[in-house]
């Protein structure tokens, strides 16, 4: 049985919490910088979207707080949303569909890592971090 999804897709800002870094992480596929995240099924919220696909892919359980519909954009035929994000306590991150993953700071991103981000920088946008 195939899932249905709604044709939106959450890209999560995750905070590092005590820190102000933010998660990314290199694709398998294509070898991109993303911010992970993952299709919204019809029957669910694009927050429980975000948190849903953050377990599945990364393992790590979090408390997606904000989507932010008006700096969406689209990108393989989906609507690409920020979601921001906070870690639960203790985490670690666990590569399931990633090659590999850091934290960035977002006043520290030079021009090869906004050009790694392409349009995935709108996230960091949407939250007011850049």
């Amino acid at each position: 049985m195939s899932e249905e999804y709604t044709g939106d897709v959450a890209a999560v800002v995750i905070s590092n919490g005590d820190s102000e870094a933010y998660l990314i992480a290199k694709r398998a596929d294509n070898n991109d910088w993303e911010f992970p995240g993952g299709k919204q099924h019809v029957d669910e919220s694009l927050l429980e979207a975000a948190e849903r696909e953050i377990r599945e892919e990364l393992d790590l359980e979090i408390k997606a707080i904000e989507a932010s519909e008006s700096f969406s954009y689209k990108s393989g035929g989906y609507r690409i949303v920020p979601v921001y994000a906070e870690p639960e306590e203790n985490f670690s991150v666990s590569l399931e569909e990633h090659l590999e993953y850091r934290w960035i700071v977002p006043g520290e991103i030079g021009d090869e890592m906004r050009e790694e981000l392409g349009d995935e920088v709108l996230c960091l946008e949407a939250f007011d971090l850049l």
